[in-house]
């Protein structure tokens, strides 16, 4: 699937009585709501799971006002062993305050970009 998009299931039993159901199944990544940048090698680092999934993703982070502060692109990433590649809770190597900053995701896939927050909790 490289793009969300309905399904439809249409049945019909030997009695002749018919059933039909849909399903709208929506192609993206598993987002982590935090991290806690500290050096203990859990949740040190923000990357969407599967993201190297979609070498033609873009990734951005944003800090409240609204100023880019991390940016990736999904063939940046091979895999999951890349995790260490992802968004660290710095902006140009300078820790950044404990807080909530927001990303968006744009998969390219033609589906409308995932957004949301992210913390940083330290």
């Amino acid at each position: 699937l490289t793009a969300s998009e309905w399904y439809y299931l249409h049945i019909e039993d030997e009695d002749g009585c018919i059933g039909y159901d849909s399903i709208y199944v929506v192609v993206g990544v598993k987002i982590y709501e935090y991290i806690t940048p500290n050096g203990d090698e859990y949740n040190d680092y923000w990357l969407p799971k599967d993201i190297w999934s979609y070498p033609d993703a873009y990734l951005q982070v944003f800090n409240r006002w609204g100023t880019l502060i991390w940016q990736a692109k999904g063939s940046d990433f091979d895999d999951a062993d890349d995790y260490d590649k992802g968004w660290d809770g710095t902006n140009n190597g300078k820790e950044l305050p404990a807080g909530t900053y927001y990303y968006i995701i744009d998969l390219n896939t033609g589906d409308a970009p995932q957004t949301g927050p992210i913390t940083i909790l330290r």
